[in-house]
């Protein structure tokens, strides 16, 4: 019977396995639009370019046509100008077309085209850009492609036999940057720019990394690196700034670099700090305004790696409570409360720190080899570890009392609470990481007070054995009169229960 669940398993996960890996465009393609739909993005600004259409091949001497659509898909008027520009393979702009200055409303689609002749053979690249502006901020979209102009083929005088040819595969790099332009801080206040890199070529980008140079402003970056960001997958990196409360009112130039094995991405952000203006409490006023912009996308992209098979349960914990402390933030800043205020933002960094790190730890290299390995090791693991947990379980239950499986599990449980606070004393963990293992130990504790109460007698029978137990350490009886105590007070519990 184990063998044939084993095999049925097995053949379950491959044939999802396999779904997954060579037809995900139509499943992701209906999540996104679910996600889209459903979701919702409140009081935010956002765009992105949902059609893209390129020649992958023309012939030296015809003409290539590029269309694009740009949708708002935020929830607020954006006004936007769509730019394509067309580079060589030495990455020099060959070609630019502007569209006019057009304001979109929400879900509303701007379409633009152009047309480019190339004068020589070669890979070209073309690039279609879109800034608009929010509130407080400007933010740019990007997508890249490529096509490649050949020579027309000379037709010989004499029949040709070619052989079985097979192309190598071309792999196609392009990383995908949307990021703020410009932004405006005031001295000592604290700041979270996202950039969001998405994959949206063939293979994967290996070993990208993100480097910063700013002066005069404090920095630091979550994540530092990725391993793999395989094709049609974004990570998030953020970048938290702190002011300091001397730092000159002028402009800084944060410059940063997206480097990996296969290719390098360059960006520039504008940062101007300002005087403390007099009106109430502004950087949080700003700061709200962007953490809701961030957990929006953040959200998306929760439900994208998840719709991907990714496991994002930490992530998806540290989300909840990034938003929990975001909505004490908002009612601080509604009671006029800024320094409250002020502090659970720091919460809400952090939160939002820890997500985008375990989200980014959450991806799969898209290795095919790699895949199916880890899917057959994590399959054959599962399924002997249920059916060892089961034996254990059933010789449990067979050779020893329930009541004397519960009080232990409820001293493991409570042994572990007090090492997390020894723990947490020494500052080895953060405050959100000990606030969420807390809850978790004393909700384990409770349920099993609760349920050796409901099965095996009162509370006034339990508190007997706690006594023997403290007489014990203590020293008051010794080991041998301990263990007759306790077993005479179990079966009487569980005789009582069985009448």
């Amino acid at each position: 019977m184990n063998k044939k669940i084993l095999i049925i398993s097995f053949l379950l996960i491959l044939a999802i396995a396999f779904i997954l890996k060579y037809f995900p465009d139509v499943i992701t393609g209906l999540i996104s639009q679910i996600v889209n739909l459903s979701v919702g993005i409140q009081n935010s600004t956002l765009a992105r370019f949902v059609y893209f259409s390129y020649p992958s091949e023309i012939t030296l001497g015809n003409s290539a046509t590029f269309s694009v659509n740009l949708q708002n898909i935020g929830s607020v008027n954006i006004t936007t100008g769509i730019e394509i520009h067309v580079k060589n393979s030495l990455l020099t702009t060959v070609s630019s077309s502007y569209d006019v200055n057009y304001t979109l409303a929400p879900l509303e689609i701007r379409s633009f085209s152009a047309i480019y002749t190339p004068t020589s053979a070669g890979t070209y690249w073309v690039i279609a850009n879109a800034t608009y502006n929010s509130t407080f901020e400007t933010k740019t979209v990007e997508e890249y492609r490529s096509f490649n102009v050949t020579t027309a083929p000379v037709i010989p005088a004499y029949p040709v036999y070619p052989g079985v040819y097979i192309p190598p595969m071309v792999y196609v790099y392009n990383l995908t940057l949307e990021y703020p332009k410009q932004i405006n801080l005031t001295q000592n206040e604290s700041y979270i720019i996202p950039i969001y890199a998405t994959n949206y070529g063939n293979a994967d980008i290996h070993n990208l990394s993100l480097y910063v140079t700013l002066e005069g402003i404090r920095w630091k970056i979550n994540p530092e690196s990725l391993a793999a960001l395989p094709p049609k997958t974004t990570v998030i990196f953020l970048i938290s700034l702190k002011v300091p409360s001397d730092a000159e009112i002028k402009d800084y130039i944060l410059n940063f670099m997206l480097d990996s094995k296969e290719i390098k991405r360059k960006g520039e952000i504008a940062i101007t700090v300002l005087a403390y203006p007099i009106e109430f409490c502004p950087e949080v006023e700003r700061a709200i305004r962007n953490y809701a912009s961030l957990i929006d996308r953040v959200s998306i992209e929760i439900e994208r790696a998840a719709s991907q098979g990714r496991n994002v349960t930490l992530a998806l914990k540290y989300f909840r409570e990034a938003r929990k402390e975001f909505d004490l933030v908002k009612d601080f800043f509604n009671l006029k409360d800024c320094e409250s205020a002020k502090q659970h933002l720091e919460l809400v960094r952090k939160c939002l720190e820890l997500t985008v790190i375990e989200l980014a730890r959450s991806i799969i290299p898209s290795s095919p080899l790699l895949f199916y390995i880890i899917i057959i090791i994590l399959t054959a693991i599962a399924i002997s570890t249920i059916i060892i947990v089961t034996k254990k379980k059933k010789l449990l239950i067979i050779t020893k009392p329930m009541i004397s499986v519960l009080l232990e599990d409820r001293e493991k449980s409570r042994e572990e609470l007090k090492n997390l606070e020894k723990v947490y004393k020494k500052k080895q963990i953060n405050e959100v990481e000990y606030r969420l293992k807390k809850s978790k130990l004393e909700k384990e504790i409770e349920k099993i007070e609760t349920e050796i109460i409901m099965r095996f007698g009162t509370e006034r029978q339990l508190s007997l054995l706690e006594d023997v137990k403290k007489a014990y350490i203590e020293g008051i009886i010794n080991k041998k009169i301990y263990n007759k105590t306790r077993e005479r007070l179990v079966n009487k519990i569980v005789m009582g229960q069985k009448r």
